[in-house]
């Protein structure tokens, strides 16, 4: 398999952070060169957590809110997400039309199905690689 050159190259890595996982693969990224910018894709807040818990309005406001501080950063060459199930068609189109020449990639740790199902977001990613 070629390795793609990826000194110089900004990469968006969109995943919930696995300090074993992830942070490994982000280092590695790194070291190849690339400047990597980290979006933490897991909603932790005590705020979220509550407002999902009881039902409240507000839950879609907040996803969307948290989301899109991700569309204000620069123009990216890669946009890599793991775990993309928590990602909405709406919000995958913004980030697309915004990094219009950036290769998105897309893979799970996870299967697929039938936990969770990715194959919504599929069609906007120019990979998806998962273990089946």
């Amino acid at each position: 398999m070629n390795q793609p050159d990826l000194k110089n190259k900004t990469i968006l890595y969109v995943g919930p952070m696995n300090p074993n996982y992830d942070q490994y693969l982000v280092d590695k990224l790194n070291g190849l060169g690339a400047s990597i910018e980290v979006f933490q894709i897991n909603i932790t807040s005590i705020y979220y957590k509550t407002i999902k818990k009881f039902g409240l309005p507000g839950i879609d406001s907040y996803k969307n809110n948290f989301y899109n501080k991700m569309l204000v950063k620069k123009n990216f060459d890669y946009v890599l997400v793991r775990n993309g199930h928590q990602l909405s068609v709406e919000f995958l189109k913004k980030l697309r039309s915004s990094n219009p020449k950036a290769r998105f990639i897309n893979f799970h740790w996870d299967s697929i199905s039938p936990l969770y199902n990715y194959l919504h977001i599929i069609p906007y990613f120019d990979k998806v690689f998962s273990f089946d």
